[in-house]
């Protein structure tokens, strides 16, 4: 979200190419899952197990993503 936020600029006025940070490209991926989950609207409630199963499908995705980042650099660095 951080990452997002950093680009914000770049990003209103159409300036940035994907590709050219790989951190920014995940964080634009997942930014509107992380979104969707931030935003609960008042009153609105969410069962216990949702929420866990939520929360967990974010933490894999997230993990799935440094997991290729850190195949990627493997290959790139040797």
């Amino acid at each position: 979200m951080a990452r997002v936020k950093e680009a914000e600029d770049l990003l209103e006025v159409g300036a940035y190419t994907p590709g050219r940070d790989v951190l920014l490209d995940q964080a634009l991926n997942m930014y509107p899952t992380i979104q969707a989950f931030l935003d609960q609207k008042r009153g609105e409630r969410c069962a216990p197990q949702e929420l866990l199963s939520r929360m967990e499908g974010i933490f894999d995705t997230i993990t799935h993503l440094r997991r290729d980042e850190h195949a990627n650099e493997k290959e790139t660095n040797g």
